[in-house]
């Protein structure tokens, strides 16, 4: 279904809409956005084009459809496909960045452990494993 121009009116990201008209009130992300939508862009490819964040570009679809703008086109079997492949990539990269954490986080303990009690010199009197002055008092003390 066609709007009418005149019934659409352009505001600011965060303005609230005016009246309580037939207006219908649009953002300028929205606008963006409506302009690449197409029928053969996928909700992927929008992200993918640049346009805005991908938060923007999802919020912006959202709004569009509550607005009765656009409606979502039935999904055939290369859409699910293309769904499949965003959220498992998604997830490999979640879990390339949870190795990375976790080899970063293991690194720093063993140079901390390391700078703190110097495995190269065991009996430092430095070391905290070995400190004279405590073992000669824990001797006195049992003698």
């Amino acid at each position: 279904s066609s709007i009418e121009s005149s019934r659409i009116e352009i505001i600011e990201e965060y303005d609230e809409p005016q009246g309580n008209d037939d207006k219908i009130y649009l953002t300028e992300s929205e606008t963006g956005v409506l302009k690449y939508i197409n029928g053969e862009n996928s909700v992927l490819n929008l992200v993918e084009m640049g346009l805005f964040n991908k938060y923007k570009v999802y919020k912006s679809i959202y709004n569009l459809k509550k607005k009765g703008i656009i409606q979502p086109k039935e999904t055939d079997t290369e859409l699910e496909i293309e769904r499949e492949l965003l959220i498992s990539s998604e997830s490999s990269n979640h879990a390339k960045i949870n190795i990375t954490l976790i080899s970063s986080l293991v690194l720093l303990i063993i140079i901390f452990f390391a700078s703190i009690f110097k495995p190269n010199k065991p009996f430092n009197s430095e070391n905290i494993i070995y400190n004279k002055t405590i073992i000669e008092k824990f001797i006195n003390k049992t003698k």
